[in-house]
């Protein structure tokens, strides 16, 4: 189901605003109009909605996580230069929901700091396509308790697993202005896709291993100490769908 919504949700921000500019009769140029020129400056973006990660890591190969249940907060700073193009800067901090067989308590984090630029197409005096690409920080971690069987009693340990790399961002997003009142004021959906380079994988086991290795690594060391394999080749994409407001100062 998973691999079927995200297309879905790509395709929907796509289709939005080609739309609403087609059914149109309002000429507009690529810079959307003086009235555009007064949404240029500073401002402050907030967000919330879900997280997830793709690929057989965090699919059913390792921590099966699910994008219904988790939850992110993103906040951040934007420059529009000129209308169609600005800078931002915005740190995205999110629960993963989690669903590992044989380990209780699971639960997982997601973190993204990431600077870059935005292209926009305002299309008329209220909707604003834009697309955007930064780069920056990615770290995704996991948390569990596991059991393990000795020979006469069992007993628990936490279990400690995170990812940190250098992150590569596609953001796909529409703004829409919706009151005359507060012009500089919007709201709207956002689609990102962070693709890391995965530089460190650290491990901790309580009372039995904590090391930060690279992926190659920590491949063949940890087939004794998880259930399931850890395979370099399946390290994950990151994905966020939410609601987004920005606002122009």
């Amino acid at each position: 189901m998973r691999a079927r919504f995200f297309p879905m949700v790509v395709a929907a921000c796509v289709a939005l605003p080609i739309t609403a500019a087609a059914q149109s009769t309002i000429a507009w140029d690529i810079t959307g109009g003086r009235e555009w020129q007064n949404r240029t400056g500073p401002g402050i973006m907030a967000g919330i909605g879900g997280n997830d990660c793709t690929d057989h890591y965090c699919d059913d190969h390792r921590w099966d996580t699910s994008f219904f249940g988790s939850i992110g907060g993103t906040l951040g700073f934007f420059y529009r230069i000129i209308p169609n193009a600005a800078v931002f800067v915005d740190g995205d901090l999110g629960y993963m929901n989690t669903s590992l067989d044989n380990m209780d308590d699971d639960k997982g984090m997601l973190f993204e700091l990431v600077a870059g630029g935005e292209f926009h197409v305002p299309a008329t005096g209220w909707l604003d396509p834009y697309m955007g690409f930064g780069m920056g920080f990615a770290y995704l971690g996991g948390w569990a308790t596991t059991k393990i069987h000795g020979n006469q009693y069992i007993h628990s340990l936490d279990y400690y697993e995170s990812l940190k790399g250098f992150d590569f961002e596609i953001k796909i997003g529409v703004d829409v202005y919706p009151f005359s009142s507060v012009p500089n004021l919007a709201l709207g959906p956002m689609f990102r896709l962070g693709m890391p380079l995965w530089l460190d994988v650290c491990i901790d086991i309580e009372d039995g291993y904590d090391e930060c290795k690279s992926p190659d690594d920590m491949e063949d060391e940890l087939q004794a100490y998880r259930v399931g394999d850890f395979d370099k080749g399946d390290l994950p994409f990151l994905v966020h769908f939410g609601l987004y407001m920005k606002y122009i100062i």
